[in-house]
């Protein structure tokens, strides 16, 4: 079995970074062979995404997330995760943004998805102040994820009755 974790973030102070490198420790423990895919670009793919992310953040907070959710499900899907992904994969995204890269892997028989809900993330963008545009697309993509992903992990009772 090979176990992909896709979406570790960067900060060290993040919540989602500590569940997934308990995760990613815990599935070794076992000798399961584990693998993950930050959530950061590196060298020019990075240039690609992170750079023009946050020109555009000085004006537009929303197209700037567009950028970096398209751009960023670009990356992982073409580049990375289908190198990774062989038979007997499961594949754990660590939020909803990573759905669109994991679409394709859904309905074959020899790979699961598995996605953790670390909270609302339609709810935590609009506390950061997106346009309800914005919130309402990612909020429909939640739903869409929820019912198309079989395995769903939810970190705490109140995430669960999300």
């Amino acid at each position: 079995m090979n176990v992909i974790i896709a979406g570790i973030p960067k900060k060290l102070s993040s919540g989602v970074r500590t569940h997934t490198l308990s995760l990613l420790s815990g599935l070794k423990e076992y000798n399961i062979n584990t693998s993950y895919l930050s959530s950061y670009p590196q060298k020019f793919d990075k240039l690609i995404t992170s750079v023009p992310y946050r020109l555009l953040n000085l004006f537009n907070k929303d197209l700037a997330f567009r950028w970096k959710f398209i751009t960023m499900n670009q990356y992982i899907l073409k580049k990375e995760l289908r190198k990774m992904v062989n038979e007997n994969t499961i594949i754990n995204i660590q939020s909803v943004d990573w759905f669109n890269s994991v679409k394709p892997f859904l309905n074959k028989n020899d790979i699961k998805v598995v996605l953790t809900i670390h909270g609302a993330y339609g709810d935590q963008l609009k506390a950061k102040g997106y346009s309800s545009k914005t919130v309402e697309k990612v909020i429909q993509l939640e739903r869409e994820a929820f019912l198309s992903i079989k395995q769903l992990v939810a970190v705490s009772p109140q995430t669960a009755q999300y």
